[in-house]
C-alpha cells in the first residue's frame, strides 16, 4: 500500500490558531506519523514547505500512485476527538473507521 501524508497548512498560511499554537507549527506530527506507519506500508511525506490547503484547492494534482492520502489538520474553536472527510468517490470507510477507533 502506498500512502501520502500531508501536513495541511504552512508556507504563509497559519491554519487554525488556538491554545497558543498555530496549526502550521505542528507539522512535525506527520514526520512522527510516518515513522510509525513505515513498517506497515510505503509512506511518502508531502513537501512540508508547500501550502497544501491552497494547492489542493487548485485541483492541479495527481494522487493516482497512492492508495491512500491522509491530510492532517488541527482544528480550533471547540469540539473534541477526530474527524475524517471521505469523498463521494470512496467505496467504503473501513480504514477510516479503524483510524478513528484507534
Amino acid at each position: 500500500m502506498n500512502v501520502l501524508l500531508i501536513a495541511g497548512h504552512g508556507n504563509g498560511d497559519s491554519g487554525a490558531i488556538g491554545n497558543g499554537y498555530e496549526e502550521a507549527e505542528l507539522r512535525e506530527f506527520v514526520v512522527l506519523l510516518k515513522e510509525n506507519l513505515k513498517s506497515f506500508c510505503n509512506v511518502t511525506l508531502a513537501d512540508t514547505n508547500r501550502n497544501w490547503f491552497e494547492f489542493l484547492g487548485s485541483n492541479n494534482y495527481d494522487f493516482s500512485k497512492y492508495n491512500y492520502v491522509l491530510e492532517i489538520h488541527f482544528n480550533s474553536g471547540g469540539g473534541s476527538g477526530s474527524e475524517i472527510f471521505v469523498t463521494t468517490a470512496e467505496s467504503g470507510i473501513t480504514v477510516e473507521n479503524e483510524i478513528l477507533k484507534n
